[in-house]
């Protein structure tokens, strides 16, 4: 195909400019309604050491150290059946995720909470962190843990709006606007071979295309 004309080519046929517009652009307006926007809250949670390693005015910030690994086990405790089982009981929706927060070296736990609402996000979020403390008491306890050598932890920063995910849908639009424009690509190739013919058969009727 020769794009050199194609500026002439897309006038010329005209209704088939115009028609393939309009349906590229209503298939996209499809997608984006089929798959909607989502929205994402985030909060830190860090892991203390427990207060008689501290001891009587200690600093806690100064003996982070090592507590990683129960970091490790907390987050695993919080992502299994149990945990998403209760939160589906208490009709919280949506989907959520605890980690290390990558982002920083401290025992910090990082919980997502994502819905396709603003507030189920939110909601989602707190109720994954209010599972936090009571988790990490009951995993010591099971392995009995005196009080005075248990891990506490802190809420340190968490997310008062949610956040606008729009990854899924900038994707669905994409992939549709590329399909739309595919298939609209047929007739136009069409046309377009019939008006390289023109030109290169003799005598040459290229304006006539």
């Amino acid at each position: 195909m020769n794009f050199s004309g194609l500026p002439r080519l897309l006038l010329r046929h005209w209704y088939l400019t115009i028609t393939g517009a309009v349906l590229t652009v209503a298939l996209c307006a499809l997608a984006a309604s089929y798959v909607p926007a989502k929205h994402q809250a985030k909060a830190d949670v860090l892991l203390l050491p427990a207060a008689k390693s501290v001891g009587v005015g200690g600093n806690p910030y100064l003996e982070l150290g090592g507590l990683d690994q129960a970091a490790d086990v907390l987050a695993k405790s919080l992502s299994d059946s149990s945990t998403t089982d209760a939160l589906a009981r208490a009709g919280i929706s949506g989907t959520y995720a605890v980690v290390r927060d990558p982002t920083t070296s401290s025992p910090m736990l990082l919980v997502t909470g994502v819905d396709k609402s603003a507030a189920g996000a939110i909601r989602k979020m707190q109720q994954v962190v209010a599972r936090i403390e009571p988790t990490m008491q009951k995993i010591q306890a099971d392995i009995s843990v005196a009080a005075a050598y248990q891990i506490k932890t802190k809420l340190v920063t968490e997310d008062t709006q949610a956040l606008r995910i729009r990854k899924n849908q900038v994707r669905a639009v994409l992939g549709a606007g590329g399909t739309a424009l595919m298939r609209w690509r047929t007739p136009f190739s069409a046309a377009a071979r019939v008006r390289d013919l023109r030109c290169t058969s003799p005598p040459p009727r290229c304006g006539s295309a």
